[in-house]
């Protein structure tokens, strides 16, 4: 049975894209990946006919990305990050993994051993088996929102503690008032990071009030009422604007008024923000920008250039009516 490109990859821990570059010296490939990929040719005596070749040499234009859900603000990401990406002629291929970790596995694996050029991950769980797949197969990669640099990979980011600090310093007398803080899946990166900030501005243990929910509109509106039959705190802070809207509705409900009775604060600054009544207090992050400089980053990697490991994204605060901000 003849030897195929596949073969080769499978034996060399690499993607078949990586076998092409070496085969073809196409693209730069690492000294230890070229390594790797000669040895497996020369212990499988593979030898590319002219259909191979064709395969081999054919350059790759897909950037697999994997992101755990679809919704208003990364929406504004993928907008930027495709009109990029288009402009260079690279396709993006999505896959989305609702937050689960196998599924985030499987759709890793599906690009990995695709015709991909590079990666761009969003994830809110990353799981260790991931980080040794990317390793062996030599794809470039960036995370995008979620950091990651103790892993050594490229990371674009917002800095989710340092806003949500900021955030809560900037409430008219907050040392002063009763606080409970809303918050989405507590195994999301990002959740634990908006918590941090939250508990450092505050001081002093208050882990008892956090309240989770599963970040959604729905699931606030319900936590809200739950937390409101045991005890009505003077602020909510919500991790997310989503979780504020649906606080919100649910304060309306129950006859309280925002912010004369209870003051609510969002997370991320969506456009749904500006639109509820009253607009939201909120962190307002730049999606349309970290969109674009994630597939920038992407495609340096692509081109073997030198790119910077790691970049913090600024956020800025916004003065809504549901809270009464300094």
């Amino acid at each position: 049975m003849s030897v195929k490109i596949g073969d080769v990859a499978r034996l060399a821990g690499v993607s078949v894209p990586v076998v092409s570059r070496v085969i073809n010296k196409s693209k730069y490939v690492s000294p230890e990946l070229e390594k790797r990929v000669l040895e497996a040719v020369n212990t499988l005596k593979y030898i590319p006919n002219d259909n191979a070749r064709a395969l081999a040499s054919k350059k790759s234009n897909a950037i697999g990305l994997i992101i755990p859900f679809l919704n208003d603000s990364n929406s504004s990401f993928l907008n930027s990050c495709s009109l990029v990406l288009d402009s260079f002629n690279y396709d993006l291929m999505i896959g989305k993994s609702s937050g689960n970790k196998k599924r985030e596995l499987e759709i890793l694996d599906i690009h990995l051993n695709s015709m991909i050029s590079g990666i761009i991950l969003i994830s809110s769980t990353f799981p260790g088996k991931a980080e040794s797949m990317l390793k062996r197969y030599g794809v470039p990669v960036v995370f995008a929102y979620v950091e990651a640099p103790e892993l050594r990979f490229h990371s674009r980011i917002f800095d989710n503690a340092k806003a949500a600090f900021t955030l809560v310093r900037s409430i008219r007398k907050v040392d002063n008032k009763k606080v409970a803080i809303l918050s989405g899946p507590s195994g999301e990166i990002i959740m634990k990071h908006r918590i941090e900030g939250c508990l450092k501005a505050l001081g002093g243990n208050w882990r008892e009030n956090i309240f989770e929910c599963d970040g959604t509109l729905a699931g606030a509106y319900e936590k809200t009422f739950e937390i409101l039959k045991s005890w009505q705190p003077d602020i909510l802070i919500c991790l997310n604007d989503f979780m504020a809207i649906g606080a919100l509705r649910s304060l309306y409900d129950k006859g309280i008024s925002v912010p004369a009775d209870m003051e609510v604060t969002g997370f991320e600054g969506t456009s749904y923000s500006e639109a509820s009544t009253p607009s939201l207090a909120t962190v307002k992050f730049d999606d349309h920008l970290l969109g674009k400089i994630t597939a920038e980053t992407i495609l340096g990697l692509i081109e073997g250039k030198d790119v910077e490991l790691f970049k913090v994204l600024d956020f800025h605060i916004v003065q809504g009516e549901s809270c009464l901000l300094i």
